[in-house]
């Protein structure tokens, strides 16, 4: 067992006493009564999201292995993304597969993403770059399947290759590939601890020249930056949908307190509960004639602040959380997903909250990127607990607490008078 790849655990209770385990692997689940297996299942496991080894509880999803359910054709290139990470760094790679596309063509070449299921069809329904999106992961031993596998969630990463192939069909996927392969050597280290070194990789990043937003781009070669390469879908009516939530004659503004679903609910990168309510009142004070929507995932990971006028938490669809980003007068938010989604929509300006991430690294171009003087450094995986607790072991993370509701206000002020004059 200590040398098998395990994907997740999962307790057995009896009276709620655990009384043994099933032991998810690649091709096989096996439980065990305390201590002693007395069943094995194979089967093959797609992973839902690219979660790390350290991740326990995750859900799976479980789909027979079957070439004949892709439809894979011998006379062309099969090429599969296996998307993982949060919102934003799937609306990241989107952009990136774009751009791989244009560079390696499209004549007999397939291109299929795997990932999140409402992630990958609010992001990929009606992109021209990519032949099929498909809800789970992918095959960890993928050879028989996809001629060339690239797990991306910060840097694409090769899980499996037919260098034959990829050369005969297309030199500029083989020049990719080899840039890639020699990548993954240089930061072996890093790769093959994912998550835990991330913050090497983003330091190297940095070093480099790269942001979040071209950081997949190895050596520069597809020429990514701030610009999304596509325009984004909406599948919605949004006058029709607007006008059913209220909003449809209304100049409003968004607000969103959250991270994603796997981190911890609250996490050092989110700015204080108390602060939001600060700077909620004080809007409404002095711009009595804008409405404030306030977005979230649920009433449990995003508390609803105080005199807000319009509450969608936990009450709207990534289609309509599209139309609601686009068209907000601004957007009010810690450094995350909805940030990169409204980037990504040309919604406008967001005026973004940073803590213990850095805003010269994730910040856009176009947005308001604030951050407190409590610390001079940010902290992301420099510690394997920097989002659960402050990596220097302060109650109240200096990073966050130092950036004040007064700082925010006089930006979004500024903000709000400019475009009402």
């Amino acid at each position: 067992m200590r040398n098998e790849l395990i994907q997740k655990t999962e307790k057995i209770k009896f009276l709620g006493i655990p009384v043994g385990w099933k032991v998810y692997l690649p091709e096989s689940v096996k439980t065990y009564f305390w201590g002693i297996r007395i069943k094995k299942k194979k089967y093959t496991m797609y992973e839902l999201n690219n979660t790390s080894k350290s991740s326990i509880g995750i859900s799976k999803a479980i789909i027979p292995t079957d070439e004949k359910i892709f439809n894979l054709k011998n006379n062309e290139l099969n090429i599969a993304f296996k998307l993982g990470g949060g919102l934003g760094d799937y609306l990241i790679a989107a952009n990136f597969i774009v751009l791989f596309r244009e560079y390696i063509g499209y004549d007999k070449i397939r291109i299929d993403v795997f990932g999140k299921e409402d992630w990958v069809s609010a992001i990929f329904k009606d992109s021209r770059s990519i032949n099929n999106y498909y809800t789970g992961g992918l095959l960890l031993d993928g050879n028989k399947d996809y001629d060339f596998i690239i797990s991306l969630t910060r840097e694409p990463i090769i899980l499996s290759a037919k260098k034959n192939k990829i050369y005969e069909y297309s030199s500029a996927a083989f020049e990719l590939m080899q840039i890639y392969e020699k990548e993954g050597c240089r930061k072996k280290e890093a790769y093959s601890n994912r998550p835990s070194l991330d913050g090497q990789l983003l330091a190297l990043s940095i070093i480099e020249k790269y942001k979040r937003c071209s950081q997949p781009d190895i050596m520069h070669k597809l020429g990514m930056n701030e610009q999304f390469s596509y325009t984004l879908p909406i599948n919605l009516s949004e006058e029709q949908y607007l006008n059913e939530i209220g909003l449809g004659t209304k100049n409003f503004i968004t607000i969103h307190r959250g991270v994603h679903e796997h981190d911890s609910k609250e996490s050092v990168k989110q700015w204080p509960t108390a602060y939001y309510n600060i700077l909620v009142e004080k809007i409404k004070k002095s711009f009595p004639e804008i409405t404030i929507v306030q977005l979230g995932f649920s009433k449990e990971r995003c508390p609803l602040f105080d005199n807000i006028d319009v509450d969608l938490i936990g009450k709207t669809s990534m289609e309509q959380v599209k139309v609601i980003l686009k068209n907000s007068a601004l957007h009010i938010d810690g450094e995350g997903g909805l940030v990169h989604l409204r980037h990504a929509l040309q919604g406008g300006k967001s005026i973004v909250l940073f803590g213990a991430t850095s805003p010269e690294f994730y910040g856009y171009s176009e947005n308001i990127n604030l951050r407190g003087t409590g610390c001079s450094h940010w902290c992301e995986w420099l510690t394997t607990t920097w989002q659960a607790k402050c990596s220097r072991g302060f109650y109240r993370p200096p990073c966050m607490y130092s950036l004040t509701p007064d700082i925010v206000f006089n930006e979004v002020k500024t903000l709000l008078e400019n475009e009402n004059e």
